[in-house]
């Protein structure tokens, strides 16, 4: 829910002064109320403006907080803090207690900072790692979690909910993996939103539910008319369609799939 705009205190004293001087006598017998009552516009100004300067700072410490937490990650898997890629120790075992350390505290900072870009970079992170541990459920969970906290039109969101969309996929639980490959696809900060869009057809298809299959072919049409998509999506669309005496044109077949 969208907060109220309060009035803002130079409103209210060209309020004021419109009145004309027929006031000035009322205004005498009320002082005290006036008094009051600017004190208050006052201090709901203040709250807005304090509440603002605390989220940035709030930002700040969640991106600073997330830097730290991968550069000792880094570093605990045996790399330098300049290092842009994570190495994998000779010592098997190592590897797997520090990656279950870090997808602990992923987890952790993902949760304290949700609904900021940092705390969506760290449920990537954590259920990356989950992930590599053989854990999918945890992944699945915390990628769930940070696709609810983030701001419904941002990047990272979309991101989150592809991977779901893929996990999903391979529980088999393909109408569910359809909605989020959808909701990854209906963000139009996401430069991959037509290819979620196209997975959202695949899964449809594949939990036999056609309509839905054309139903968001149709909106790839329409939004994303000069996206390129794999034939393993068009040619069932075609098909689909052909055997309905519908249209086969749409989005142009991805050459290189």
């Amino acid at each position: 829910m969208a907060a109220r705009r309060s009035k803002q205190p130079h409103d209210t004293f060209e309020e004021l002064e419109e009145l004309g001087h027929g006031l000035v006598d009322w205004v005498q017998e009320h002082l005290l109320l006036l008094a009051g009552a600017a004190i208050a516009i006052l201090a709901v100004a203040a709250a807005v403006g304090g509440t603002q300067s605390w989220r940035r700072a709030q930002v700040d410490e969640a991106s600073a907080a997330i830097a730290e937490l991968r550069r000792d990650f880094v570093e605990a898997m045996g790399g330098s803090s300049t290092d842009t890629e994570v190495p994998e120790p000779a010592n098997p075992e190592r590897a797997r207690e520090v990656r279950e350390d870090f997808a602990t505290r992923f987890s952790e900072l993902s949760r304290q900072y949700g609904g900021t870009g940092a705390g969506a970079l760290a449920a990537l992170e954590a259920g990356g790692l989950y992930l590599t541990l053989g854990f999918p459920e945890q992944a699945l969970d915390l990628w769930q979690e940070g696709a609810r906290a983030s701001d419904a039109g941002s990047a990272l969101r979309a991101i989150l909910e592809s991977r779901v969309g893929h996990l999903l996929e391979d529980a088999g639980r393909f109408d569910e993996a359809a909605r989020a490959h959808e909701a990854a696809g209906a963000i139009g900060a996401y430069p991959m939103a037509a290819n979620a869009l196209g997975d959202a057809v695949r899964c449809w298809l594949a939990a036999d539910e056609p309509d839905e299959a054309l139903r968001v072919y149709g909106r790839i049409e329409s939004d994303h008319p000069a996206a390129k998509l794999p034939d393993y999506v068009i040619g069932p669309v075609q098909q689909l369609r052909a055997r309905r005496g519908l249209s086969t044109g749409g989005p142009e077949a991805d050459e290189a799939s």
